[in-house]
């Protein structure tokens, strides 16, 4: 996590880096990782590219428990 955070931190523009920060460092009113992934393709790619923070997708850990719960009944039917 580390080499990920330094990373980020020298390549990230001063407002997404500054933003990353207080997210990691779970500060009151911190941008979530929605909006900080949605600012960085608006910075990429151009305004004209931009997407709104409610489109993109964040698997949460129910979420890969489900979908691993339907892979595994996916193969077990496959096996039958």
């Amino acid at each position: 996590l580390n080499q990920l955070t330094f990373e980020a931190f020298l390549w990230l523009p001063k407002n997404i880096a500054n933003d990353l920060g207080n997210t990691l460092s779970n500060k009151e009113n911190s941008k979530n990782a929605r909006e900080i992934i949605s600012d960085l393709r608006t910075h990429l790619l151009g305004e004209q590219n931009s997407i709104k923070s409610s489109q993109v997708i964040v698997f949460t850990q129910e979420s890969r428990k489900k979908q691993a719960e339907k892979l595994s009944n996916i193969n077990s039917e496959a096996k039958e």
